[in-house]
């Protein structure tokens, strides 16, 4: 069974636009093979049609009980839409044949493209002695990054991590003298996670 959706286009519409959205429904219908028994009969929505157009009319030259009947007409013709729009969603065997009922169908999602990893990956000293300042370049697709530091970078457990969403951050606390091994990694949707090269810098 092909995964058709329907989208909802006809609710926050002006009363034109909705008497639109129906007679485009209406001639996309009429004749349809693929829709032999609408669960909205062809004759039923015409004549709403019909009656809302008038209404329309009617309501627009200024008649405010006209402009009560034209919204209630309006909200049935929504209800009826909205019940079609079912009835298309389970009889379509196909996208091509839900598109051609007139309704719009929801657009298939984009698959999440891989981030890449980051780099131009830079340390710097800090202001005060014991920092290490680690830069680098954006990653287009990130929602996070992390960023580690280590005295040892072939222990994983000895990677001391910290989180963030800026492409920098300042390590502090480290002894004055000693080399520190720095990496960070670029944190996408559904979790991706792309390290960048491991660099270094001896703590001043």
């Amino acid at each position: 069974m092909a995964n058709i959706k329907v989208v909802n286009t006809w609710s926050n519409q002006t009363p034109l636009g909705l008497l639109g959205v129906l007679s485009f429904i209406i001639s996309q219908l009429t004749g349809n093979s693929n829709f032999p028994t609408p669960v909205i009969p062809l004759a039923t929505l015409t004549t709403f049609e019909n009656e809302f157009a008038t209404l329309i009319n009617e309501a627009d030259n200024g008649d405010s009980n006209k402009r009560n009947e034209r919204d209630d007409k309006a909200a049935e013709i929504c209800a009826a839409l909205l019940k079609l729009s079912k009835y298309v969603e389970l009889q379509s065997t196909s996208k091509t044949v839900a598109e051609s009922s007139g309704f719009t169908l929801a657009k298939d999602p984009s698959p999440i493209p891989p981030i890449e990893k980051p780099t131009g990956l830079r340390l710097f000293d800090g202001v005060n002695s014991g920092e290490i300042l680690a830069k680098f370049n954006k990653v287009q697709g990130s929602r996070a990054y992390m960023y580690q530091i280590s005295t040892d970078p072939a222990d994983e457990s000895k990677w001391v991590t910290a989180h963030g969403t800026i492409r920098q951050n300042l390590f502090t606390g480290l002894e004055s003298g000693k080399k520190y091994y720095v990496r960070v990694a670029a944190i996408g949707i559904d979790n991706q996670v792309v390290y960048s090269d491991v660099v270094f810098r001896v703590a001043q």
